[in-house]
């Protein structure tokens, strides 16, 4: 569907920035889902964590003290 005189391109480098990287905890799928919902929580859609680690923020990281994250 391109028009005459221009084309639509994809950007060359896209970069996410603050991505949760969570440990390994109860298998591979949960821990890319929570990372996931993680990413998600902090970028528009801030209620897909509410517990209590990190004030209801889901945090960057499951090192201490966030270990509670492992609750998402």
């Amino acid at each position: 569907m391109a028009s005459a005189g221009w084309h639509l391109r994809a950007a060359n480098h896209v970069y996410l920035t603050d991505v949760p990287d969570y440990e390994w905890h109860a298998g591979c799928f949960g821990t890319a889902t929570g990372n996931l919902m993680g990413f998600w929580d902090r970028h528009g859609f801030p209620d897909f964590y509410t517990g209590p680690t990190a004030g209801g923020e889901a945090p960057l990281t499951s090192q201490p003290p966030n270990r509670g994250i492992q609750a998402l």
